[in-house]
């Protein structure tokens, strides 16, 4: 049984005006919100912004804790890194107005295979191991990907436990997977430089009739990257749900 007591959440709360719905911000599977800094920084003048670390733990236990957590706060427009998707799936109704998910996962069958070998390997190493590997394949991406250095560096100074990395992978290596509500208000962003999200339009709408998808400009991590555009999209999306 999980303890939601002893468990802490980090959140960031920026300023902005309170007559408009709050964002939720929730990371991908590193779980450190700090990524989302660019976009909360355009954000902040403009709506309240919270950015949450993601608890240990899977999608379940993760919403779980953030329900908890936030409980009084809500409703939000959520937008998510790639597994933050799978947490906002399973949040409360009544805590999410609108998800908008930058390449989350669509199913179970668009998992990639050689990344799960990878995990598969990944989990039966130790720590010790297992934690530096991260660090340094995390410091390559980042730097691919464009982030801005100061960013990286303080991304790479936080710490990596190998545990956590690896249960919020479990119920993937389970074939174990969080439905999302079908009468959710759903935006699906994919990156035009991402090749860890190589899904179409058609392949995400074929899971998620009701969903709208949109290219966007940048890689995995385009709140880091262009965050303008971004917001932009976002904003044409929250008006037509707060409209409806």
């Amino acid at each position: 049984m999980l303890n939601l007591e002893t468990h802490a959440v980090g959140v960031q709360r920026s300023g902005g005006p309170v007559d408009l719905p709050p964002v939720l911000c929730l990371p991908g599977i590193l779980g450190d919100a700090l990524v989302f800094e660019p976009l909360a920084e355009l954000l902040s003048s403009r709506r309240k912004v919270y950015l949450a670390d993601l608890p240990p733990g899977d999608p379940w236990r993760a919403a779980a804790i953030i329900a908890r957590r936030l409980e009084a706060t809500g409703p939000f427009h959520v937008v998510t890194g790639s597994f933050g998707g799978l947490v906002c799936h399973k949040l409360p109704a009544h805590l999410v107005l609108s998800g908008a998910h930058v390449a989350t996962l669509p199913s179970l069958e668009h998992r990639d295979s050689q990344q799960l070998l990878k995990a598969k390997v990944l989990r039966k190493l130790p720590a010790a191991l297992v934690e530096p590997l991260y660090a340094r394949h995390l410091r390559d991406s980042l730097n691919k990907e464009g982030l801005e250095t100061g960013l990286i560096e303080r991304l790479l100074g936080r710490e990596r436990n190998k545990d956590e990395l690896i249960g919020r992978l479990q119920c993937l290596l389970d074939d174990e997977f969080p439905e999302r509500p079908e009468e959710r208000p759903t935006l699906w962003l994919l990156g035009q430089d991402d090749p860890q999200a190589p899904w179409s339009t058609q392949d995400i709408q074929a899971h998620h009739s009701d969903a709208q998808v949109a290219h966007i400009p940048g890689g995995h991590r385009p709140y880091a990257t262009q965050p303008g555009p971004l917001l932009a999209r976002l904003e044409t999306f929250w008006a037509q749900v707060e409209s409806a």
